[in-house]
């Protein structure tokens, strides 16, 4: 007992004199604070839950869904749950504000409260945008990729220039005047054919540089138009024969320097090439009999 009490007097005496070390406390590991943070959303968001089920019960509020949702909302963009950030991929010719107006979403708002799936439907309702992908990005960014439209050709309807992309749709208000390098096709129902015979035309890249114009005739076949004018009858079916048949005679023959305004491919067993008007063809070389005169 005498050691004990003299023991009990020294550490006193230390604490007296500032001898005694501080204790120092353990911070809490990193994973507790969000844990800590959840729960208290949790709580409150089960508050929210309870609060109106009871307020209804009691005939205070007539709709307990609207109560929490309103009020769920603000609780989760005070927890840190609102838009921050808002990441657009894709955008070529679309207008910034036609996108974000599209989105109809601001900087601190409910990111719950965001609604991708009519985010989407209102974007592809631009008309540059083919298909459009919206995500909720939690914590706090909306994030967007567009697929836009690419041009194919210039549709010529009643003296005018429509822009219409590869899937034959046609892109209102697009300028026509910036894509004067585009082929153009004529007639009714064009646009939604025109893939077709543009991959077939594509085949042959030398013809196709000349290529000024593609009527489709009567919503059956098509007639390609050469930058000197001359006209060029497709068949019905088996285009891409008939055209390959076209580029063969053209590398061999070199039908379109000469004076021709139509070569008819419709017949698979022919080819019909008509001259221009007023031109004579050239005249058949004489035959010469072999042997002697009698």
């Amino acid at each position: 007992m005498p050691a004990l009490n003299k023991r009990r007097a020294q550490s006193r005496n230390g604490s007296r004199n500032g001898s005694r070390k501080p204790v120092r406390r353990t911070p809490p590991p990193r994973w507790l604070r969000p844990v800590l943070r959840g729960s208290v959303a949790l709580v409150a968001l089960g508050t929210l839950v309870a609060v109106p089920t009871y307020l209804v019960r009691e005939g205070y509020v007539d709709s307990a869904a609207a109560f929490a949702h309103d009020n769920g909302m603000i609780l989760s963009a005070g927890f840190g749950l609102a838009v921050r950030e808002v990441l657009v991929q894709g955008r070529g010719e679309s207008a910034g504000t036609d996108v974000l107006a599209a989105l109809d979403v601001k900087r601190g708002s409910p990111i719950l409260g965001f609604d991708p799936h009519e985010a989407k439907l209102r974007l592809e309702q631009l008309p540059w945008v083919r298909k459009a992908t919206v995500e909720r990005r939690l914590p706090d960014t909306v994030f967007v990729h567009l697929e836009e439209r690419v041009p194919m050709a210039l549709w010529q309807k009643d003296g005018k220039l429509t822009l219409v992309d590869r899937d034959g749709a046609i892109i209102p208000g697009a300028d026509p005047a910036r894509y004067g390098q585009l082929p153009q096709i004529i007639g009714e129902g064009a646009p939604a054919n025109a893939p077709a015979i543009l991959a077939i035309t594509a085949a042959e890249p030398d013809l196709r540089t000349r290529v000024a114009a593609m009527s489709f005739v009567g919503g059956r076949r098509w007639t390609v138009i050469f930058d000197n004018g001359a006209e060029v009858q497709l068949p019905e079916q088996d285009v891409g024969r008939a055209w390959a048949k076209f580029a063969v005679l053209e590398r061999t023959q070199g039908v379109l320097a000469h004076d021709v305004a139509n070569i008819d491919l419709r017949l698979p067993d022919r080819t019909v090439v008509r001259l221009s008007p007023g031109v004579t063809p050239p005249k058949a070389a004489p035959i010469r009999k072999s042997g002697k005169d009698t």
